[in-house]
């Protein structure tokens, strides 16, 4: 994700209950740390990860910084999830929390490898927030881990 490109293109503005950078007409960028109303469910957003491939990448070009959570992406989360009492029906991350790890490495087949920066955050999320269902996708496989997490590479589920 090339993030100064996506800031440059896009403009902040409110949608269903949170902010968005919209891109276009028809995209919209869904920012970290915002909970947003969708089909009457509450949905809280926090992207990012840690870059496991960090050391063959170039820092501006295949790697920006921005990649991974930051305690200020955690605050805005629980900022937004304050407003409903951090109830919660729906978490999209990109990567898990640091709780899940052991259990995703099981079935991804990653076993290297130590509890990232990102994952340790998202577990402050976890600890914090109540939440009927979590998806998450940077282990590029499609397994329910647990009645509340489940890891969607390909697969699609409507809200």
């Amino acid at each position: 994700e090339n993030f100064p490109m996506i800031q440059e293109l896009e403009t902040i503005e409110e949608w269903n209950g949170g902010h968005v950078g919209r891109i276009s007409k028809n995209i919209i960028h869904l920012l970290r740390g915002e909970v947003y109303n969708l089909n009457g469910k509450k949905v809280g957003v926090c992207g990012g990860a840690d870059s496991i491939d960090i050391s063959w990448r170039t820092q501006g070009i295949s790697w920006w910084r921005e990649e991974e959570i930051t305690d200020n992406d955690i605050n805005n989360f629980m900022a937004a999830a304050g407003k409903y009492n951090n109830e919660i029906d729906i978490i999209l991350s990109h990567d898990a929390p640091a709780s899940m790890i052991p259990i995703v490495k099981l079935y991804s087949g990653v076993n290297d490898g130590d509890i990232s920066n990102s994952q340790k955050q998202l577990e402050k999320i976890n600890q914090l927030v109540k939440f009927k269902k979590w998806y998450f996708g940077h282990w590029h496989i499609d397994k329910v881990i647990t009645n509340e997490f489940e890891c969607l590479y390909r697969g699609i589920k409507e809200v």
